[in-house]
């Protein structure tokens, strides 16, 4: 009997030069995230996620094929689900190899936001070192176009995120 062969775990180059973008506003219904370049489905389970962590109701939407907006009454409870963003894209660059890594608090991510009011990351522009993760952040008004204009650290040894605002 021949032995089946297990695919190679490849990243493929469009996917590590695609941009995931978290754009925060506000209109009089209340605070807005847009968040562009995600799986729809890996969106609502994000909100979901949110929802369950933080005991906050944020709604859905689908704005488009990759873009989903998420409504809230508390510029925070949209902070919180930037962090989550964060959050999932350190632990996708790691692997299995940590799965203890936390969100950057609300006031990493209201300085982090405070500059452009959006943020783009690719996977291209994350650095994985044996203690801690750097992370290049697009801050520009079209945070999903430019290269990274910021980096964020992610300490394994103390699950902490640090940057120079």
């Amino acid at each position: 009997m021949k032995p089946v062969e297990q695919p190679v775990p490849t990243t493929s180059l469009a996917g590590m030069l695609a941009a995931v973008s978290c754009r925060l506003d506000r209109d009089a219904g209340g605070w807005n995230l847009r968040l562009s370049g995600f799986d729809p489905g890996d969106a609502v389970e994000l909100a979901t996620d949110v929802r369950r962590t933080y005991d906050i109701t944020p709604s859905v939407r689908m704005l488009g094929a990759d873009a989903t907006g998420i409504r809230a009454r508390s510029r925070d409870d949209l902070l919180r689900v930037g962090g989550n963003v964060l959050r999932n894209h350190v632990r996708s660059r790691l692997d299995a190899r940590q799965c203890g890594v936390t969100a950057p608090e609300t006031d990493f991510m209201h300085h982090l936001l405070a500059r452009s009011g959006a943020f783009a990351i690719r996977p291209i522009e994350t650095e994985v070192y044996s203690t801690w993760v750097d992370v290049g952040i697009s801050t520009s008004p079209d945070a999903a176009e430019q290269p990274a204009d910021l980096s964020l650290i992610y300490d394994l040894v103390s699950n902490t995120w640090h940057a120079d605002f």
